[in-house]
């Protein structure tokens, strides 16, 4: 038995921003805005107290080389072994390691900032990650119907959470696509499937996380969605083959199979701050190939989605656990990763009366993901992963019980 699509959620009472009025109106963005400045000051702080404050260390300066590269006209290259560390080497950061791991169409869209010298190009990227988290921030506390004090706070804890600040500060493009998800989800509860699938089509710049999504439309039969998602996937995959080269992509795969047996000396790809699946299993049984372990507890948490999804589940609460199976089973979820599960915690709040405890789960995962984030930092403890499966029962509680109420 297939799920049969469920009908747009203004139907079904639940509410979404609103089509007609700004979703971003002045005193959200001024609210936004003094959240941002109360953890950039935080941050900026504690980084020049530990002497970390050197942008060049950074992960979006690894996107800006990615650009001067293309501009420098190097872009087919853009995963040749060696040619993108000279780059780093040629920008000052000497002790550079790995190689770009981000697609080609990233590359391309870095071009235009690194037109800039690099500490500018910081900032600009800063403030588009600042724009967009202003706006997702906005969308999510509509949806979830939050107001009057707790609109504050809430909007305080997401901003300074070590999720959303790490991405921020690093100039991470999890900011992006927690935005891209949130539009999805905010146009499919609209009924507005194909601009729905336009924006969950972004995804496709990291393209471990789109199984879920895809999935989800897919057996809720959504195929304006998937057809708009296809397109951007088209975008994605082209126009770098015309810019750069083609076979640009068969580069890509290779490097990202060469990433696999990256040591853990290299930024990020230490299995202690991967708080996926991978992360956890990788922990205890460490190995350089693929870790039989990791695949079959994937391909179980992916299975287990599509049965659940296979009986009619209101698109918000299916969109919530569908970013926390993205998360779980992704290959590399790192701290900034997390910033997507703003959607799961938005999902719970609107849906708490269906869920015992909602507000422990809330707070145990923010705890798990904010503090929990620097004591697993000392031991491999991985109480973020901790806090996502605490999002993940919440939301699949609302799921069921939904359904049992209907």
């Amino acid at each position: 038995m297939t799920a049969t699509p469920v009908a747009p959620s203004s139907a079904r009472g639940i509410a979404v921003p609103s089509t007609t009025s700004s979703p971003w109106p002045v005193r959200d963005m001024a609210g936004t805005a003094l959240a941002l400045i109360v953890g950039f000051t935080a941050c900026f702080v504690a980084l020049s107290m530990n002497g970390g404050l050197r942008l060049e260390g950074w992960d979006v300066f690894y996107d800006y080389v990615a650009g001067q590269m293309v501009l420098a006209g190097h872009g087919a290259q853009l995963y040749a072994p060696g040619v993108y560390h000279h780059f780093m080497v040629v920008h000052d950061h000497v002790n550079a390691s790995g190689e770009e791991v981000y697609p080609p169409i990233v590359a391309l869209c870095a071009a235009l900032p690194a037109l800039l010298p690099y500490h500018a190009a910081y900032f600009v990227f800063l403030g588009y990650d600042c724009i967009l988290l202003a706006v997702a921030l906005s969308l999510l506390l509509q949806y979830a119907s939050v107001t009057g004090r707790a609109l504050f706070w809430m909007r305080l804890a997401a901003v300074i959470s070590a999720p959303v600040m790490v991405a921020l500060v690093q100039g991470q493009l999890s900011i992006t696509l927690l935005t891209a998800v949130v539009l999805g989800m905010v146009c499919l509860l609209r009924g507005q499937d194909l601009r729905a699938g336009l924006a969950l089509g972004i995804l496709f710049i990291a393209p471990e996380y789109v199984v879920p999504f895809g999935l989800l439309l897919l057996l809720q039969r959504r195929w304006r969605a998937l057809g708009g998602m296809a397109a951007i996937a088209a975008f994605v995959l082209l126009i770098p083959s015309l810019a750069l080269r083609p076979g640009i992509y068969g580069s890509y795969a290779r490097a990202l199979q060469a990433a696999t047996h990256y040591s853990a000396a290299v930024g990020g790809f230490n299995p202690i701050v991967n708080w996926s699946i991978a992360g956890v299993v990788q922990s205890f049984w460490p190995s350089h190939s693929i870790n039989l372990a990791d695949v079959a507890l994937t391909l179980a948490v992916l299975a287990a989605f599509v049965i659940w999804l296979r009986r009619p589940r209101p698109l918000d609460i299916a969109m919530g656990l569908a970013v926390i199976v993205a998360l779980l089973t992704s290959q590399h979820a790192l701290i900034h990763s997390l910033s997507l599960a703003l959607v799961p915690a938005a999902v719970i709040w609107r849906r708490r009366r269906l869920i015992p405890g909602a507000r422990a789960e809330l707070v145990t995962a923010y705890l798990a993901m904010t503090p929990g984030f620097l004591l697993s930092l000392m031991a491999p403890l991985h109480l973020p992963t901790v806090g996502l499966l605490a999002l993940g029962t919440g939301v699949y509680t609302a799921g069921e019980r939904h359904s049992n109420d209907d």
